[in-house]
This record gives C-alpha cells, sequence and structure tokens, in this order.
C-alpha cells in the first residue's frame, strides 16, 4: 500500500459524519444489529467519488486501475469491525479493488503486500 494525500472530505461527511457515528454507536452499544442503511452509509456515491478522485481510480493496495473492470470497494484502513467509531472518517478510508478486499481480511493489507 502506497502512502495516499486524502482529498478534501466531501460534503455528506462535513455534514453528516457525526451524526451516522451517534447513531451507529447507539446501536454498538446496545448490542443490537446495525441495519445495512445505518453501518453501510460510507457507502454513499459522493464519498465513493471523492475517494475514486484521491487514488486516480487506482486500487490504494495494489495500485491497478480498478474502474475499468470493477466498481471498487471503499475499504477501512482500521477494521470497522475493531474500530466502529472511525466507520465513517474521512482519514480512515479509501478504495480498493475487489482482489485486494477479498484476501484483506480484516489487516491493513492484501495477500499480495503482507510483510513477510
Amino acid at each position: 500500500m502506497r502512502s495516499l494525500r486524502k482529498g478534501p472530505k466531501p460534503d455528506i461527511l462535513v455534514e453528516k459524519e457525526e451524526e451516522w457515528t451517534q447513531e451507529l454507536m447507539k446501536y454498538v452499544e446496545s448490542g443490537d444489529k446495525i441495519p445495512d442503511t445505518i453501518g453501510g452509509r460510507y457507502r454513499h456515491p459522493n464519498i465513493k467519488e471523492a475517494l475514486l478522485s484521491e487514488t486516480y481510480s487506482k486500487c490504494a493496495y495494489c495500485e491497478s486501475k480498478i474502474t475499468h473492470i470493477d466498481y471498487g470497494d471503499i475499504e477501512h484502513i482500521e477494521p470497522k469491525s475493531e474500530v466502529r467509531n472511525k466507520t465513517f472518517a474521512w482519514d480512515n478510508l479509501t478504495i480498493g479493488c475487489s482482489k485486494c478486499n477479498q484476501n484483506k481480511g480484516t489487516g491493513i493489507y492484501c495477500a499480495c503486500q503482507r510483510p513477510s
């Protein structure tokens, strides 16, 4: 994974990040199942567009061009399963190809770039 310079936070996150995080954390704290309509808000089209822009439509892990063959997956640098309060944090989001996403598991490296 190469170092990326984060672009500007999308307006939707400027406006909604705190509200979305508070709502998500209520579910986490209660132990209730998190509806995808709440937990998956990071998939908003404006967020994805900004991530594609800052990576030049390349996978943040393997640097392959993704948009000509794949939709691209929004990734959490620190896994959302472990750091729920960063689910919508702009500095915790990037984009990857589906192959790296499937191979990386909950770590921050895809299988093709794991340190030996």
